[in-house]
Order: C-alpha cells, then sequence, then structure tokens
C-alpha cells in the first residue's frame, strides 16, 4: 500500500511540474509575442533560466520526497533488502534522529492509506453483490429451462414406457377368466399385442441365431478338413520332387567323374605335344639369332670406322672456329672500348655546359620572381590598410549605435520584466502553499 501510495503521489507531483512548466512557457509566450528582432531574443533567455531554475528546484523536491518515502518504507518493513548505498546511509542516520521529525507526515499518510483501504473494501462489497445477482438469474433461468424439458419428457414416454414395465405377478387361470369378463381398454390391449410380436420377434431371431452358428461349425470343420487333404498332398508331392533331385544329382556326379577322367588324358597327350613344339621352336629361333649376330657383326665394325672418321672431322672443324672467334671478339672488344672512352669524354662535356646554363637560368627565375612578389606584395598592404581604415570608421559607428539601441530597448522593456517577476513570486508561493500542505516541514531553499 505504501509503495502505491508512494507511486501515486509521484505521479501527482510530475502532473503539477507540467501544469506548472506549461502555463509559465505560455504567459511568456504572450508577453514576447508582440516584441520583434532583439527583443525576442532577451526574452526569450530569460524564459530560459527561469525555466531552468524550476525545473531544477522542482527535480530536487521530488528527489527529497522519494528518499523520505524510501525511509519509510524500510522503517515499516525491517526485514526488506536494502538495494542501494544510499539508502542504508539516510537510514542510518534517520534512526539515530528519531521519528519526531516525521510525525505529522506519518498521521496524514495513515489517514490517506486508511480511506484507501475503506474505499477498496467498498468495491470488492459492490463487485461480490453484482456476483451474486448473477448467479442467482442464471439459477432460476436454468430451473425453469429443466422444469419445462422435464415435463415434456414426461409426458412423451409416458405411452412408450408403460409397455416394458415388466409384470409382478402371473395371473392364474381364474384370474384370466375374471379379466375376459371385463373390456380393458384400448391402450393397454396395443400395447399388451406389441409385447407378444416383440416376444415371437425375439425367438425368431434366437432360432436364426442358432441356424447360423451351426452352419458356421460345419463350414469351419469342411474347412479344416479340406486344410488337412491339401497339406497331405502337398508333403506327397514334395517328397516325389526330394526323389527326383536325388536322382538328377546322382546322374551328375557319375558324368562329372567321367569328364574329369576324360579331361586328364587329354592333359597329359597336350603336355606331350607342348614339350616337341617348344623343342622345334627354340632350335630354329637359336639358329637364326646366330645368323644374325654374324650379320649384326659385320656391319658394326663398319658403322664404327664411319663414326670414327665423322667425329675427327667435326673436332678438326671446331678447333678451326674456335680461334677464329676468339680473334674476333678480341677484335671486337678494343673496338668497343675506344667508342665507350670517346662517347663518356663527349657526355661530360655536354653534361658540365648543361649544369652551367640551368645554375644561369635558375638565378635569372629568382631574380624575376622576387621582383614580381615584392611588387604585388606592396600593392596588397596599400590596399590592406585603406580597407582597414574604413572598416575601423564603421565599426565605430555600428557601435555607438547598438550601445544606443540596446540602452532604449532595456528602459522599455523594463516594466515587462518586472511583471514577470511578480508573476514568478506569486506562483512560487502557491507551488509553496500545496507543498506545505503535503509536506509542513519542507523548507524552502532561497536560490
Amino acid at each position: 500500500m505504501l509503495a502505491a501510495e508512494g507511486d501515486n503521489q509521484m505521479k501527482y507531483f510530475k502532473n503539477t511540474e507540467n501544469e506548472f512548466l506549461t502555463n509559465a512557457w505560455n504567459s511568456c509566450e504572450s508577453v514576447s509575442s508582440n516584441k520583434k528582432g532583439d527583443k525576442n531574443n532577451y526574452v526569450n533567455t530569460v524564459k530560459g533560466a527561469t525555466k531552468a531554475n524550476h525545473e531544477e528546484k522542482v527535480r530536487k523536491l521530488i528527489e527529497k520526497i522519494k528518499i523520505k518515502q524510501g525511509y519509510k518504507r524500510k522503517l515499516q518493513n525491517p526485514n526488506m533488502s536494502f538495494s542501494d548505498k544510499t539508502d542504508q546511509i539516510l537510514c542510518n542516520s534517520k534512526q539515530m534522529e528519531g521519528a519526531e521529525t516525521y510525525k505529522y507526515r506519518f498521521e496524514a499518510q495513515k489517514n490517506i492509506i486508511e480511506q484507501q483501504k475503506f474505499k477498496l473494501q467498498e468495491k470488492e462489497k459492490i463487485i461480490n453483490e453484482l456476483r451474486v445477482g448473477i448467479m442467482t438469474e442464471e439459477v432460476k433461468e436454468f430451473q425453469n429451462k429443466s422444469k419445462l424439458l422435464i415435463r415434456e419428457l414426461f409426458q412423451d414416454c409416458k405411452i412408450k414406457m408403460a409397455g416394458k414395465v415388466p409384470l409382478d405377478y402371473l395371473p392364474t387361470n381364474g384370474e384370466k377368466l375374471w379379466i375376459k369378463t371385463k373390456n380393458a381398454p384400448k391402450i393397454l390391449q396395443q400395447l399388451e399385442k406389441r409385447a407378444f410380436d416383440r416376444m415371437k420377434y425375439r425367438e425368431m431371431i434366437r432360432e436364426r441365431k442358432k441356424l447360423l452358428d451351426e452352419t458356421k461349425k460345419k463350414i469351419h470343420e469342411e474347412l479344416l478338413e479340406q486344410k488337412k487333404y491339401l497339406e497331405e498332398e502337398e508333403k506327397k508331392k514334395q517328397l516325389e520332387l526330394m526323389k527326383e533331385k536325388r536322382k538328377e544329382e546322382l546322374i551328375k556326379i557319375k558324368m562329372r567323374q567321367i569328364n574329369k577322367e576324360k579331361f586328364l588324358e587329354n592333359l597329359e597327350k597336350a603336355k606331350q605335344q607342348y614339350q616337341l613344339k617348344l623343342l622345334k621352336y627354340t632350335f630354329l629361333k637359336w639358329k637364326l639369332t646366330y645368323k644374325w649376330s654374324l650379320d649384326k657383326k659385320v656391319k658394326g665394325d663398319i658403322h664404327y670406322k664411319t663414326c670414327l672418321l665423322k667425329k675427327s672431322i667435326n673436332t678438326l672443324l671446331n678447333i678451326v672456329e674456335m680461334k677464329y672467334s676468339m680473334k674476333y671478339e678480341m677484335a671486337d672488344v678494343f673496338h668497343r672500348k675506344l667508342i665507350l672512352g670517346r662517347t663518356f669524354n663527349i657526355l661530360k662535356e655536354r653534361n658540365m655546359e648543361r649544369i652551367r646554363a640551368m645554375q644561369v637560368a635558375e638565378d635569372f627565375y629568382d631574380f624575376n620572381m622576387q621582383y614580381k612578389i615584392f611588387k604585388r606584395w606592396h600593392k596588397h598592404m596599400s590596399k590592406e590598410k585603406i580597407l582597414t581604415d574604413i572598416k575601423m570608421q564603421q565599426a565605430i559607428l555600428q557601435y555607438k549605435k547598438t550601445i544606443i539601441f540596446r540602452s532604449f530597448f532595456q528602459w522599455k522593456s523594463l516594466p515587462t520584466v518586472l511583471k514577470l517577476e511578480k508573476v514568478k513570486e506569486e506562483r512560487k508561493q502557491k507551488w509553496r502553499k500545496k507543498v506545505w500542505e503535503i509536506l509542513p516541514d519542507y523548507q524552502p531553499s532561497e536560490i
């Protein structure tokens, strides 16, 4: 409850602060709407200063109220954990001072809490009464609907259910005669007929069920017999097939043995034939290789002699070429050396001439540049001096005009400033009264 009360107070202070600032802003705008130029700037500065002062004061007041409310919560809830260091320091200092300074404030908060509790209790009573009223109306409607449904069901079921009710006793012959002497009502006669028809129908259904069960049993027995017969036939067929397969396998084994013996005989014959052919082929091959080697030897001797002649001739030619090439290279080197010496001497002379010409040109260029720069600088300085003299005269005149205008404007805006200060002081007093109503111990800081 205290937390809710503190939040409500904070909302109230924020709303009052916003209203106060909007009113001050509107009043300043109404005063400064008729001014123009520098007057508007002056009034805007005054407004900004007053607004900043008001905002700072209100912010400080709200911070103090928050701190005091946090201290009260901690006094009422001693098991509550301290979240901030500032709250711990405040609580320790306030416990030492005592609760005498916060007596009136505590009583006011207590009264507010009691009023809020009373209002909440009234609201809960109203809500409970409304709920009870709604529930009673719904119950009444449900009862009426259920009564109507029950009546309709009884009216529909009287005729249908009467025939299904069993008799408590069986009538004797004498009673039957006595009943026949009297005429029963038509409804009972109809109900008896229906019951008799139902009994007949049920007996017929039972007989049909018995017949169906018997037929099912017969069919099931026949199916079992057929199944056994088929299984026996399948077994016989499988045995016959097994016998045939065994005979075929024995025949295949005999044929394999015969084929194996034939294959081994043929293999031995083939080996003997292969050995004879190999001997013939090797003898012929050896004969041919011997002849080929003799021919190759003759050809090799001839080729060796020709290669030796070619190599000797090539070596002689290479030696002659090497000697001539060495002579030509020596001559080329000497010729290049002479040409390089002459070219270097010519390049040195040309470079010296170029350096001298460049130095002369640079000196001439520097002299011309210095002359032109000095001439232009002299012209520029003379112009600047004239312009500075003119600007100084204009500035002095403008300064005098502005001093006259500002003194006149401040003299004229004196009454408006005094009015603003009066309005400010009146609002301050109103605000302080509102604060004193809530916090009678509040002492405003004089800034």
